[in-house]
C-alpha cells in the first residue's frame, strides 16, 4: 500500500508499520519496535523542538509499539512519556490531541501515580468547560483511569451538575460516571434521578435505572421509591416500547425491590403491571419468545406464591401465552418454554399447592416434558431435570435409578446423563461424591490382562468429559462444597476400591483442595491390603513422602503397615520396614528429603534408599518365627516370613568364598559336551569372581532378593562343583553340598524352563505314538536355545519344581475335579519339555478360579488328558489336542489373590493364541 493511501500519521509511522509487517519472526519485529521506542525517547528529551503535534504523533507511535509487540516493549517501557501525555491533555491544540493524552494516561498510568493529581485538575477543568466535546472527553477519562479515592471529592460536585446538562449525551455519561465512581451524595442524587427517570430519552432513563439499582444495593435509595419509579416507566413505555432495554431494566429493578418491605397495594400494582407487559410482549412476538417475556417470567417468579395466586384469579394464567412453544419442532422453542416454566413456583401451575389453582398443563403437555429428558441438547435436559424435581423429587430419583441400571462398562454418555441428574439430586458434597464414586465404579474398564508378561486387553483410560463435568460442577458450587467432596472421595467408604481409578485420581487432583497430611497417610494405609503388590509399593513410597509433613506419625498407619508386613513377601516387607524406620524419626527423614536433588520421585527414592529397613519380629505379629541365617561377615538378622502368602520357598544363601576354595576339583561326565568342558576349564577364575560377588553382599535380605541371571547360575554351579550322577546317563541329579567347616548346609538353585531347556532322559516313560500327545525322539532331543552353555538333556526331578508357580506336589482326593483320561506325570513333563518353538509359550493370570477355567476349557471341544494326582481343585496339569494335530500343555494353579495362574506351551502359535483367548475369562 502506498503512503498516501495508508492513513499513516507520518513517514516514520509508515516505515515502522512496514518493517514490523515484513519481519520474518516475532523476535525481529520486537527488535524494530524496541529501536523505535529508543528513538522516540531521544526525540521527547528535546523539549525545545517538541510541538504538540509531534508529541501527539510520538504518543500514537508508542501505543502502537506496545500493542504490536509480542514480549517487549511493554507499558512500563514507555512510562517515560507519561509527563508529555499529561501536558498534552492540558495544552493540546485540538480535541484529538487532548483525547490522545487521556488515552495514553489511561493505558499506561498505574494506581498511585504521582501525576494523577495533575491529571485530575485537568479533568476538572474540562468538566467545568462550556464545550460539550471537552466535557465528554473528561468524563471518558474519568471512566477509563484507575480508581482513586482522592478523585471522587474533586469531581463529584461537577458530576451532579452535569446530570442536569442540556445535552442528553452528557447526562447519560454523567450518570454512568457517577455510578462507576460510587458517588455517595444521596440527597442530591435522589432529586436528580427522579427527574431523569421521567424524561423521554431512553438512553438517559436506562442509565438512571442502572444508577438506581446501584444506589439501592448500597442502601442510598429506598425500595418503595425505586419500585414506584419502575412501575411508572413501564406504564409510560408499554406497549409502544415494549421490547426496549429500558423496559427490561425496569423489570429488573422491580424484581430487585420485591425482596424488601413494600406495601401490599404497591405489590398488587406491580403484579398487574408485569402481567400486562407479559401479555403485550407475547402478542407482539407470537412465533418466538422475546427477552422481555423471559424477564417478565423472572419477575413473576420473584413474587410470593400466595401473592401470585391471588393475582392470577383476575387475570389469565401467563403459561397460556407460551404453551404453543412446547409443541413446536425446534429446540429453541422448547428451551424457551422450559426456562419460563422453571421461573414459576410449581404450586401455581402443577395443581399441587394449597391455592386451588388447577393444573395448567394437560396430559399431552406433561408427556412432551417427559420426552425432553432424552433430548439431544444438554441445556434442555438440565432444565427438564429442575422442573421435574421441583414438582416431585421421586420422579427424578426413579429416572436416575433407571439410568444407573442401564449403565455399562465404558459408557461415558450414560455416565454424563447420570451426573447431570446428580447436580440436582445431590445438594451436598458428600452425597455427590458417593454418587460420582458409584458411577465411576460402573463405567471404568477394568484392566483384565494375561499376566505380568502380557499386554492387557484394554488399559484403563480417563473419561475426559466425565472428569470435566464433575470439575465444572465443583467450581460452580464453591470451595466448601469441593472440600467436602474431596474429603469424601478420600474417605474409607470410597477408597475401599482398588486403586485402578484413573478418573477418581484426576478429579481429586483437579479439585486442588488442601487436606491434612495425617488424613492422607491414614487413607492410603487403610487400602494397602486391598491392592496388588505393585500398587502397595507405590502407596508405601507415597506414605513415606507425605508423612514428612506430619507433626506425628498416625498410629493407624503404623498398625496397618505392620499387618501388611506380616502378610507380604520379602520386597513389600522391606518397604514396610522402610516406612516404620523412617517414620520413627521424622527429623532425620526431613533432612534426607531436603538433601534430595529435587522433589521428583527418582531423587526422592535415592534419598530414602540409603535408609535401613528396620522390621523386627515384634513389628509383624502375624509373621511366624523367622529362620536364622548366619553369615561370617554379618551379624544374625531376623526377618518375618509369612506362612500363608509366600509363593516360593526361599533359597539358601550362596556359598562363602572360603567354602568354594576348599572344594575338590570338579568331575566330568563322559557324556559332557564341549561347551560344558569349556566352562569347567575356567572354573577357577569364575569361582573367585563369584566369591568376590558373594563377599560384596552384606545384607542377607538384599542377597536373597537380588535377581539371578543365567550366567550367575552357571558360575554358581561351576563354583560349587556340582556333582552329576554318572549312574544314569543323561539325567542330572542334584546332591547337597557340604563342607567340614559348614556342616549341614545345603545349596539349592532355581530351575529355569528357558533359555536352558534340556531334553528328557532317555529312560523316561514313552507315550503312545498314536496319541495326539506323542512326541518323537527327534523333537525331544532338539535343544530349545542355541546357547553357549548347552549341556546334555537333564530334566530335574519333581522336587526341583517346588519354587515354580506352575509346578507342585499333589497328594489329595480326586473327587473335586472331573478328569479326562489320566496322564502320568513323566508323560506330561516329556510333552512340556518337547515344545520349544519360538512364540509358543506364555504365562498369565485370569480372575476365575482353577475349577472354572478347567471346566471352561473342557467345553471348547479339545481332546484333554490330565495328570492323575492334580485333582485338588487348586492345581491342574492338562495335555490337550486340537483336531488330532496340534498339541499343547497347560499348567493351572491358584494364586495368592484367589486368581488362576497359568502357564502354556503349544506346538503352534495359532493354537497358543486360541487358548489364550479362552483363558481370558
Amino acid at each position: 500500500m502506498e503512503y498516501l493511501a495508508s492513513g499513516a500519521l507520518s513517514r516514520e509511522h509508515y516505515a515502522l508499520v512496514n518493517s514490523v509487517e515484513q519481519a520474518v519472526s516475532p523476535q525481529q519485529a520486537d527488535s524494530h519496535l524496541a529501536a523505535e521506542v529508543e528513538r522516540i525517547k531521544r526525540k521527547l528529551a528535546d523539549r525545545q523542538r517538541l510541538s504538540p503535534a509531534k508529541c501527539y504523533e510520538y504518543l500514537i507511535l508508542l501505543l502502537y509499539c506496545v500493542t504490536a509487540s509480542t514480549i517487549t516493549p511493554s507499558h512500563r517501557d514507555i512510562a517515560f512519556a507519561m509527563t508529555h501525555a499529561v501536558n498534552l491533555a492540558e495544552t493540546g491544540e485540538t480535541l484529538r490531541q487532548r483525547r490522545t493524552g487521556y488515552i495514553f494516561c489511561a493505558s499506561v498510568m498505574q494506581p498511585g501515580d504521582e501525576l494523577m493529581l495533575m491529571l485530575v485538575n485537568t479533568i476538572r477543568k474540562d468538566l467545568e468547560s462550556k464545550e460539550a466535546a471537552r466535557i465528554a472527553a473528561g468524563l471518558d477519562a474519568l471512566i477509563s483511569l484507575p480508581r482513586e479515592d482522592d478523585v471522587v471529592p474533586a469531581v463529584q460536585d461537577s458530576l451532579l451538575k452535569l446530570i442536569g446538562h442540556n445535552s442528553p449525551t452528557i447526562r447519560q455519561r454523567a450518570l454512568h460516571t457517577t455510578r462507576l465512581l460510587k458517588v455517595s451524595r444521596s440527597k442530591e442524587l435522589a432529586s436528580s434521578l427522579t427527574v431523569r427517570l421521567r424524561e423521554a430519552h431512553e438512553s438517559v432513563v436506562h442509565a438512571a435505572l442502572l444508577l438506581v439499582e446501584d444506589l439501592y444495593f448500597r442502601g442510598l435509595f429506598s425500595g418503595q421509591e425505586a419500585a414506584q419509579s419502575a412501575c411508572e416507566i413501564l406504564r409510560l413505555r408499554v406497549p409502544a416500547q415494549v421490547n426496549s432495554v429500558t423496559v427490561r431494566a425496569s423489570l429488573k429493578v422491580m424484581r430487585m425491590t420485591l425482596g424488601g418491605t413494600l406495601s401490599e397495594g404497591l405489590v398488587d400494582d406491580m403484579l398487574q403491571t408485569v402481567l400486562e407487559v407479559l401479555q403485550l410482549t407475547c402478542k407482539a412476538s407470537a412465533d418466538n419468545l422475546h427477552p422481555t417475556a423471559l424477564e417478565s417470567f423472572r419477575t413473576l417468579g420473584a413474587f410470593q406464591p400466595s401473592v401470585l395466586a391471588r393475582g392470577l384469579r383476575t387475570v389469565g394464567h401467563p403459561l397460556h401465552n407460551i404453551r404453543h412453544l412446547l409443541m413446536a419442532q425446534d429446540a429453541t422453542s422448547h428451551y424457551s418454554f422450559l426456562v419460563c416454566l422453571q421461573e414459576l413456583h410449581p404450586d401455581v401451575w402443577a395443581g399441587t399447592g394449597e391455592y386451588s389453582i388447577p393444573p395448567i398443563l394437560d396430559e399431552l403437555d406433561v408427556q412432551a416434558i417427559i420426552r425432553l429428558l432424552d433430548a439431544d441438547d444438554a441445556a434442555i435436559r438440565r432444565a427438564t431435570h429442575g422442573i421435574l424435581y421441583s414438582v416431585d423429587p421421586h420422579i427424578l430419583h426413579s429416572f436416575a435409578d433407571n439410568l444407573e441400571n442401564q449403565l455399562k462398562l465404558g459408557d461415558e454418555h450414560g455416565a454424563l446423563r447420570i451426573l447431570e441428574v446428580a447436580r440436582i439430586l445431590e445438594p451436598d458434597g458428600e452425597s455427590y461424591a458417593r454418587r460420582v464414586g458409584g458411577v465411576l465404579a460402573r463405567i471404568e474398564q477394568a484392566s483384565k490382562g494375561k499376566g505380568k508378561a502380557s499386554v492387557p486387553k484394554r488399559a484403563p483410560i480417563v473419561f475426559e468429559q466425565v472428569v470435566e463435568s464433575i470439575l465444572v460442577h465443583l467450581k460452580d458450587k464453591g470451595a466448601d462444597f469441593a472440600a467436602i467432596f474431596t474429603t469424601t472421595m478420600l474417605g474409607a467408604a470410597l477408597l475401599s476400591w482398588r486403586i485402578e481409578r484413573s478418573d477418581a485420581d484426576a478429579i481429586i487432583c483437579g479439585c486442588r483442595t488442601p487436606l491434612p497430611p495425617q488424613d492422607v497417610v491414614c487413607a492410603m494405609a487403610g487400602i494397602l491390603q486391598l491392592n496388588p503388590v505393585s500398587i502397595q509399593e507405590a502407596l508405601l513410597i507415597a506414605m513415606i513422602r507425605v508423612v514428612v509433613d506430619c507433626d506425628s506419625v498416625p498410629s493407624d498407619s503404623v498398625r496397618d503397615v505392620k499387618e501388611l508386613a506380616g502378610l507380604s513377601g520379602r520386597h513389600i516387607r522391606k518397604r514396610c520396614g522402610q516406612y516404620l524406620s523412617l517414620s520413627s524419626d521424622l527429623e532425620s527423614l526431613r533432612s534426607r528429603v531436603n538433601m534430595a536433588k529435587s522433589s521428583s520421585l527418582p531423587d526422592f527414592l535415592m534419598a530414602i534408599e540409603t535408609a535401613p529397613s528396620t522390621l523386627s519380629s515384634h513389628q509383624s505379629p502375624l509373621a511366624p518365627n523367622p529362620k536364622s541365617i548366619t553369615s561370617p561377615r554379618s551379624p544374625t538378622t531376623e526377618l518375618p516370613k509369612p506362612a500363608s502368602k509366600l509363593r516360593y520357598s526361599a533359597y539358601e544363601p550362596p556359598p562363602v568364598p572360603s567354602l568354594v576354595r576348599q572344594l575338590p576339583p570338579p568331575k566330568r561326565m563322559p557324556s559332557d559336551n564341549s561347551s560344558l568342558s569349556s566352562v569347567s576349564s575356567h572354573s577357577e577364575p569364575q569361582s573367585h569372581s563369584y566369591a568376590k560377588r558373594a563377599e560384596a553382599v552384606q545384607d542377607v535380605d538384599d542377597l536373597l532378593s537380588r535377581t539371578l541371571t543365567a550366567g550367575d547360575l552357571i558360575l554358581a554351579a561351576e563354583g560349587m562343583k556340582l556333582n552329576l550322577d554318572r549312574n544314569q546317563p543323561g539325567l542330572a541329579r542334584r546332591e547337597p553340598l557340604t563342607s567340614s567347616t559348614h556342616p549341614g548346609q545345603e545349596f539349592r538353585f532355581v530351575s529355569l524352563d528357558s533359555p536352558f531347556i534340556t531334553e528328557p532322559p532317555s529312560n523316561m516313560l514313552s507315550i503312545d505314538n498314536h496319541s495326539p500327545f506323542a512326541v518323537n525322539d527327534t523333537m525331544s532331543r532338539k535343544p530349545s536355545v542355541d546357547s553357549p552353555f548347552r549341556s546334555e538333556p537333564t530334566p530335574l526331578p519333581k522336587d526341583e519344581f517346588d519354587d515354580d508357580p506352575f509346578k507342585f506336589n499333589a497328594s489329595v482326593e480326586t473327587e473335586h475335579l472331573p478328569t479326562a483320561s489320566n496322564l502320568t506325570e513323566p508323560e506330561f513333563e516329556l510333552l512340556w519339555s518337547s515344545i520349544t518353538k519360538p512364540k509358543t509359550s506364555g504365562r498369565g493370570w485370569c480372575e476365575s478360579s482353577v475349577t472354572e477355567v478347567f471346566e471352561h476349557i473342557r467345553t471348547k471341544g479339545f481332546e484333554m488328558r490330565t495328570v492323575a494326582s492334580d485333582t485338588d481343585g487348586s492345581r491342574v496339569r492338562i495335555a490337550f489336542s486340537a483336531d488330532g494335530k496340534d498339541v499343547g500343555a497347560l499348567r493351572l494353579r491358584t494364586g495368592d489373590d484367589g486368581v488362576c495362574l497359568w502357564g502354556l506351551r503349544c506346538s503352534q502359535p495359532e493354537l497358543k493364541a486360541k487358548i489364550e483367548t479362552e483363558l481370558d475369562i
